[in-house]
């Protein structure tokens, strides 16, 4: 059945071949987070940098956990919900993907060191565990276009030797005999899609992701004459993520082509983990004000893709597929530093009614870089990343980021709370085509019996974007996430 598949000897070379598929994309993905946590922390948009006291605000203020004057544990479920639109050639199509993960778990130890007269009344060492990203969605278009993936495919092996065609693309293509020599022409190297120049397809593409981003946060911090906050927090990040698309394309019944369908299907996995630094304060000049300064270093990853995908041809005269032992498979360890953050925060406390906070958040996104793995025996000749390097500082820029949350004591120790958060989107205006900036807004409510706490809350977050199957093939999606949290928290 496969008059090609002496080709099929080259994927051993390229599943080992250094092969970077590594981009500005990987680094925005990896860098642009927004926060999540315990259900008070999300009612509030993650609004803490100068209250703290809350088991997840050392994600915005290590010294958060300075505010804390008796050790507290407390744990947090949610339910996350993505709803997607998908607009492709004037056809809308909507999916929905619900999950149940449990964002947010730590605890706290607080110590009473007053007796050592040196101003210091408390010390706190913490441990939290909070799930920052979650990737878990499902988005689908579908719709008529002349144009064909296959068009792309067969450009890629323009003027190669089928030996050194692209292995993911157009290497499937060939061995399905979805492409063929064109014989029109005395270039051997030159390849034709097996369609009719007259033929408009109806395409359809199913994206689901997966997976997420946690960080294990190890936290120290010291209460100073209740004025005076200082805190440091050691963030290890693990990184579990999969993007996989099925693509199908399917002809006009009344075509003269010999191609009646075909199902193109890619598969990326990332994994890894990291690490960074965060050091905070809050300073408390009067008893209704609060001022927070945070500093989040860069964050050091290493990371290993995997990737593969297969393709089957359907024909007027056949059926053509890749069997299972040359499905070509890729792998690639590579580093990601993503950049820093400065955090500043204000206040106010409106005595035993509630607060208010607003943080402001400083991050370059054109810090990001991509740097080659330091295991030599896998990788002999590191690779420089010259190239995607210069693409994201001239594709990407510095933001400034907006969360602003409220709590209001409605009755004694019952508790109602609001929350928005801005996210401006991290390309420059000549790259960011349709994609927008990400809004965040939440509310939420508590209550306090004796020495235990319990919350819910509620967040809808917003974005909008383009999605570019390849040239000439793109679709728009309004992506609207929701989530719903519970929080208990005990006092010992």
């Amino acid at each position: 059945m496969f008059r090609k598949l002496f080709f099929l000897s080259s994927f051993l070379y390229f599943s080992t071949y250094n092969l970077t598929a590594q981009n500005v994309i990987d680094a925005v993905r990896f860098s642009n987070i927004q926060t999540q946590g315990s259900a008070r922390f999300e009612s509030m948009a993650g609004a803490f940098g100068a209250l703290g006291a809350d088991i997840s605000s050392n994600q915005i203020n290590p010294a958060g956990y300075g505010r804390f004057s008796s050790s507290t544990v407390g744990i947090s479920f949610h339910i996350n919900s993505v709803n997607a639109k998908g607009s492709f050639q004037e056809n809308n199509l909507e999916t929905k993907k619900a999950n149940f993960k449990m964002p947010s778990i730590g605890i706290v130890i607080s110590k009473d060191i007053s007796k050592n007269n040196n101003g210091l009344l408390y010390n706190q060492f913490g441990f939290s565990y909070n799930r920052i990203e979650n990737f878990t969605g499902v988005k689908r278009y579908q719709g008529k276009l002349h144009k064909s993936l296959l068009d792309e495919f067969a450009s890629y092996g323009q003027g190669l030797d089928p030996n050194n065609f692209p292995p993911f693309t157009t290497m499937l293509a060939w061995n399905t005999f979805a492409i063929d020599p064109d014989t029109t022409t005395s270039d051997n190297y030159d390849y034709v899609v097996n369609l009719d120049s007259a033929d408009i397809l109806f395409q359809k593409r199913t994206i689901t992701t997966k997976g997420g981003i946690g960080e294990y946060a190890f936290n120290y911090s010291l209460n100073y004459l209740n004025k005076l906050y200082f805190g440091g927090s050691l963030g290890i990040k693990a990184i579990n993520y999969s993007d996989s698309y099925v693509h199908s394309e399917i002809n006009d019944p009344n075509s003269i082509a010999l191609i009646d369908s075909f199902n193109y299907e890619y598969t990326l996995r990332t994994k890894g983990s990291g690490f960074n630094l965060k050091l905070g304060a809050i300073y408390l000049p009067t008893n209704f004000l609060r001022l927070g300064l945070a500093f989040h270093s860069k964050t050091y990853y290493n990371l290993t893709d995997d990737w593969t995908a297969d393709m089957t041809t359907y024909r007027s005269d056949s059926i053509y597929t890749i069997g299972e032992d040359y499905i070509p498979v890729g792998k690639y360890k590579y580093r990601l530093r993503t950049p820093g953050k400065w955090i500043g925060s204000v206040g106010i406390i409106f005595g035993k009614m509630g607060a208010i906070n607003l943080d402001v958040e400083y991050v370059n996104y054109r810090g990001n870089q991509l740097r080659s793995t330091r295991d030599f025996a896998y990788d002999p000749e590191p690779n420089d990343y010259a190239y995607q390097n210069a693409e994201i500082k001239d594709m990407l820029r510095p933001v400034v980021n907006l969360r602003l949350g409220g709590e209001l004591v409605i009755a004694s120790n019952y508790f109602i709370r609001l929350g928005f958060a801005h996210y401006p989107q991290p390309y420059k205006k000549e790259y960011s085509g349709s994609y927008q900036a990400a809004s965040v807004y939440s509310c939420g409510v508590g209550f306090r019996v004796k020495r235990v706490n319990f919350d819910l809350a509620y967040k809808l977050q917003n974005n909008n974007f383009d999605y570019i199957a390849y040239e000439g093939s793109t679709a728009h999606f309004k992506n609207s996430s929701s989530y719903f949290v519970g929080t208990f928290a005990f006092r010992f």
